[in-house]
């Protein structure tokens, strides 16, 4: 695929995500695709895995949005960069337990390297600022440390 369409397919993703448009949005991904969160060491495999991805997000702020703010493409590969935002009003469940819901706003930092495959997202690993997000939460990272 050329440059221009592998971006297209990324925006649209970006799209059906804002739009809620699960359909629209699992359609752009190959038949065994992977999802990996990094910093929190979450891997979603298969289409039932991104469907989790793609919920776990929205369930833990149900008006998620991700706004993009650089985008750069080779014919294999898309580098997204975005912040996601949203209020929590659900339970946000990682690994490392559940969070939530804080009634709070956050806006944190992506980014997102796209495998692309005879014109299908085949993999994502998703880079974000988890301490940035748990602050906004009030959710302390930080101990205090006394010397």
């Amino acid at each position: 695929m050329s440059v221009n369409e592998n971006l297209n397919i990324v925006k649209k993703m970006h799209e059906h995500f804002n739009n809620n448009d699960f359909s629209a949005y699992i359609n752009l991904f190959t038949e065994n695709p992977s999802v990996w969160h990094i910093p929190i060491n979450q891997k979603h495999s298969g289409r039932e895995g991104i469907k989790k991805s793609f919920n776990m997000w929205k369930k833990a702020y149900s008006d998620a949005r991700y706004d993009v703010k650089n985008m750069f493409g080779s014919d294999e590969y898309v580098v997204t960069e975005f912040h996601g935002t949203g209020t929590n009003d659900g339970i946000l469940e990682t690994p490392m337990g559940k969070f939530g819901p804080t009634g709070k706003k956050v806006s944190t930092p992506f980014v997102e390297i796209i495998k692309l495959k005879n014109g299908k997202i085949d993999s994502s690993k998703v880079y974000f600022d988890t301490a940035t997000m748990m602050d906004q939460l009030g959710i302390s990272t930080q101990k205090e440390h006394a010397y």
